[in-house]
């Protein structure tokens, strides 16, 4: 079974990992974490990837409650997937024991901004500094100066410009928004249109939208994983999803190698 099968990739994964620390660069899972330097130009952020292989993402925005962090990353952890969380820095000053389970767990922590505001109505010094305090507050929780992910970021509410994007890419980040959206976070919303969306809307090289501090996300979890599986997509973090250089992104937002 394909679950089956990524359960023993998995395991694969941690022995590559361990590999590299002796010296052997042999897995995609012991690249060296991507630093801030200068991304490929682009105008759009990355709404999914062009790829061979049969995975997606499956993404977290942090802004807001906490109060089911823990059962997500217990989750996670339980069903051996990795995850991209993109974190607000004022969340992450809230719940620094969350971020560094996300680090020790082997998440992307990944920036939304420093206190979510929308970057497309702000000064582009303003705007600097919620990418730049994201990355210092970081820093000073998991007492790291890189960490996987961090070169990752999705304006707050998802609202962008070509200039938000020009910046972030400037910065050093990728802009990444989702394919599918969950909309998990609105008040009425329930399992089964949750679960209808995933279903309907995963695909080669997608990305997930769901949040933190919702009444279903953590409860479903373990099901929406397992109705990934059955439809036969292996899961991974963004930052091994996407091409990190030598790639163009089309006008509908899919990110292709060169």
């Amino acid at each position: 079974m394909v679950r089956n099968s990524y359960k023993l990739l998995a395991f694969g994964t941690v022995i590559g990992t361990l590999l590299v620390v002796l010296g052997a660069s042999l897995f995609g899972s012991g690249q060296p974490v991507p630093t801030m330097s200068a991304v490929v130009k682009t105008s759009t952020p990355i709404y999914s990837v062009k790829t061979p292989e049969k995975v997606c993402s499956i993404t977290f925005d942090c802004a807001w409650a906490a109060d089911d962090i823990e059962r997500i990353l217990q989750t996670l952890k339980k069903m051996n997937v990795k995850a991209t969380f993109f974190v607000v820095g004022t969340w992450a000053q809230k719940n620094p024991e969350a971020i560094r389970l996300i680090e020790k767990d082997g998440h992307d922590i990944s920036s939304h901004g420093f206190t979510h505001l929308k970057f497309p109505q702000l000064e582009r010094g303003r705007a600097k500094l919620e990418l730049e305090n994201f990355l210092k507050e970081i820093k000073v929780i998991i007492k790291k100066d890189t960490w996987q992910g961090m070169n990752l970021f999705r304006a707050p509410y998802g609202d962008w410009n070509k200039n938000v994007v020009a910046l972030a890419g400037e910065e050093g980040f990728h802009t990444i928004q989702w394919s599918v959206d969950t909309l998990d976070y609105k008040p009425n919303v329930t399992k089964d249109f949750i679960m209808g969306r995933v279903n309907t809307g995963v695909a080669d090289g997608g990305i997930i939208l769901m949040h933190t501090g919702t009444k279903l996300t953590a409860e479903i979890l373990e099901e929406i994983i397992n109705k990934i599986w059955d439809k036969g997509f292996g899961i991974i973090p963004v930052s091994k999803l996407i091409y990190q250089q030598n790639y163009t992104v089309d006008a509908n937002g899919v990110q292709i190698k060169n």
